[in-house]
């Protein structure tokens, strides 16, 4: 216990690098680079430059360095084996290819990976057997995330139901616990002087007071739609990934997918005349500004805002990026709760937000008790709040079972009629 504790020390000192890291790369390129350059407002073809570059050096991260630059987002925060420490360098080099340069993709899978990894490496530094490896390194990612999802606490959930899927011993669990804990004191206190802002999970919203019907009506409604449009983009994600297996040529159809992804921004501004930022990166610092300024741009630009998103989202999921599924999830829910607050009936923004943020990480990760959490958290914690994230978490997840289900009695009615 007291090593996961001290595990969480140098697995948070990395987050905070790794986190920065992202951060300098992104304002170099989007920020100071095109004002040294004098072509302030990212001019169209810089966007589709560094959006290619970013994707042809993602490409050769994956195909050049050890680990293949982590696990491809579509496998989801528990798939594949563990990173070693190996595969540390080709991690880090495709999460700076990929997030660094725009990809809309979040940083919390090569941020577990990293944490795994750094586990592993500090763990055969001492006498281990197999079984006590594999839970310190379950510790370092456990720290790891926590640095990411604003503490321990919603860090403990998920890899609990993890945990829960993957039939693991429950008490693998608690040295993770204890190392976040450590790892997140560590890391809130060297992000003061290392520069790169503290993730934050508040959406600044008005803390939701009660729960009123025309809230849970409203709700539902948008539960049904956020779970197809997740749906929409994972199997527009699973395609496109299958077509760029099948060229077997991952530099080239990952910088294609780049600048797939830099058209969609630019031909998103415009038609809007919206900032880029609202299409391109993870979202986690544009979801609070679609939910308070979303109503005035009306609702020809929200619906671009979701369409051009999620082209983004799948393109980048598919194409060969590397990074996490979670926070464009949360973008389009907050997205969504904006379109919906304009129907009929006065419906409040914060409810509707904290159920189609449940529903849509509840749908893109299948870890409902995780989606609750996170929602409760980032529009405010109060017991109204924890019944309306808890409806939005399962109805999502209901949803999302019952379109898989029916997706594949097609694709076996299919087979059999193929057959006869």
């Amino acid at each position: 216990m007291g090593f996961a504790g001290l595990l969480g020390i140098p697995v948070a000192l990395a987050s905070v690098a790794y986190l920065w890291l992202i951060h300098e790369v992104q304002h170099i390129l989007f920020d100071a680079l095109p004002n040294e350059l004098g072509i302030g407002g990212l001019p169209w073809w810089y966007l589709l430059a560094v959006l290619t570059i970013g994707g042809a050096a993602t490409g050769l991260a994956v195909t050049r360095l050890r680990g293949n630059g982590g696990h491809r987002p579509l496998a989801g925060l528990g798939g594949g084996e563990p990173i070693t420490p190996d595969a540390l360098l080709g991690v880090l080099a495709a999460a700076v290819a990929s997030l660094g340069f725009g990809a809309v993709l979040g940083p919390e899978a090569p941020l577990l990976a990293m944490g795994t990894a750094l586990g592993l490496a500090v763990a055969r530094l001492g006498k281990f057997s197999k079984s006590e490896l594999s839970v310190v390194a379950a510790a370092g990612a456990f720290g790891a995330l926590s640095a990411l999802l604003g503490g321990p606490l919603i860090a403990a959930i998920l890899v609990l139901e993890l945990a829960v899927i993957a039939s693991r011993p429950l008490i693998a669990i608690v040295p993770g616990l204890f190392s976040a804990g450590i790892g997140y004191l560590v890391f809130a206190e060297t992000n003061q002087w290392a520069g790169a802002p503290v993730p934050s999970f508040s959406l600044g919203l008005t803390p939701v007071d009660e729960v009123q019907l025309i809230d849970l009506v409203i709700g539902v409604l948008g539960v049904l739609v956020i779970a197809i449009l997740i749906r929409a983009v994972l199997a527009a994600a699973r395609s496109i990934e299958s077509r760029a297996m099948k060229l077997a040529k991952p530099v080239l159809t990952t910088a294609a997918a780049g600048l797939a992804v830099a058209v969609v921004a630019v031909a998103f501004r415009a038609l809007t005349g919206e900032n880029v930022d609202l299409v391109l990166f993870s979202g986690q610092e544009s979801a609070g500004t679609v939910l308070t300024d979303g109503t005035q741009w009306g609702v020809a630009v929200l619906l671009a805002v979701v369409g051009a998103k999620s082209l983004a989202y799948a393109l980048s999921l598919g194409g060969g990026f590397r990074g996490g599924l979670i926070f464009p999830a949360i973008f389009l829910g907050s997205a969504l709760a904006a379109l919906l607050e304009d129907l009929p009936g006065g419906a409040s923004a914060p409810a509707l937000a904290t159920i189609a943020i449940a529903a849509s990480v509840a749908a893109i990760l299948r870890l409902p008790f995780t989606a609750a959490a996170m929602a409760v958290l980032l529009v405010g914690s109060s017991p109204a709040a924890m019944v309306l994230a808890s409806v939005g978490a399962v109805l999502g997840l209901l949803v999302e079972m019952a379109l898989d289900r029916r997706t594949r009695e097609a694709e076996e009615k299919s087979v059999v009629a193929a057959a006869t």
